[in-house]
């Protein structure tokens, strides 16, 4: 096989659009639909990925075009040729700090909201309800749990 592994699957699909960097929509060969119901994607080791939001299974789709799931692995010699990012990944923990100033803007914003007169301005320009004030509270309240865990 020469190319990538997404290179391979790529020309051998229908209907291909490109979704974003690295990331494609093609019409699934393992069944009857027009629909682009098969996501493609490339994992930073330089694998295909795929998934047929109609539900079929991936051996079903590369059978369809004639490839095998060992297709979807680069070969050795393409994995040695490739740089791949070699950062560490960032710990959990930070990631999380990180995000406890949008979640404090959050909860301010949404207490700022309650107010009446603001809700009334609000929900009239943005066609609010009550229902909709209840559940980003709600929301920034669980994203102050999460973070504060």
């Amino acid at each position: 096989m020469s190319g990538t592994p997404v290179d391979a699957l790529l020309t051998r699909l229908e209907r291909v659009k490109q979704a974003g960097a690295g990331q494609w929509r093609a019409r699934c060969p393992a069944h009857d639909s027009e629909g682009l119901t098969l996501s493609i994607g490339e994992a930073d080791t330089g694998a295909a990925l795929l998934h047929c939001f109609a539900g079929c299974g991936a051996a079903d789709v590369l059978a369809s075009v004639g490839l095998q799931l060992s297709d979807l692995y680069p070969p050795d010699e393409l994995i040695k040729a490739r740089r791949y990012d070699t950062r560490p990944r960032r710990n959990l923990r930070q990631v999380i700090d990180g995000c406890k100033p949008s979640a404090t803007l959050v909860q301010v914003y949404v207490t700022e909201m309650m107010r009446p007169k603001t809700w009334q301005v609000l929900a009239g320009a943005l066609n609010l309800d009550k229902r909709d004030l209840w559940v980003l509270q709600g929301a920034a309240q669980d994203l102050r749990r999460l973070l504060d865990a």
